[in-house]
């Protein structure tokens, strides 16, 4: 698995306080370089965060603002 490591991604949600899912941006940073969605222990989120993120990811795939596989 290729993660970064260092510093957790969920600091950024923390500034942002919500997850959108017209927010491609941001949820991209979430998404790996495979398209997989980050898991709980790299993104640093808790469990209400994380199936909140995965929902807006899976949200925004469907409607066409993000790309299924990178």
């Amino acid at each position: 698995m290729a993660y970064p490591k260092g510093k957790k991604r969920g600091e950024l949600l923390r500034k942002v306080g919500m997850i959108d899912y017209k927010d491609a941006h941001l949820l991209e940073m979430f998404i790996d370089m495979y398209g997989r969605i980050v898991p709980r222990r790299y993104s640093g989120l808790s469990v209400k965060r994380q199936k909140e993120l995965a929902g807006a990811i899976k949200r925004s795939r469907i409607m066409g603002l993000m790309r299924f596989v990178k």
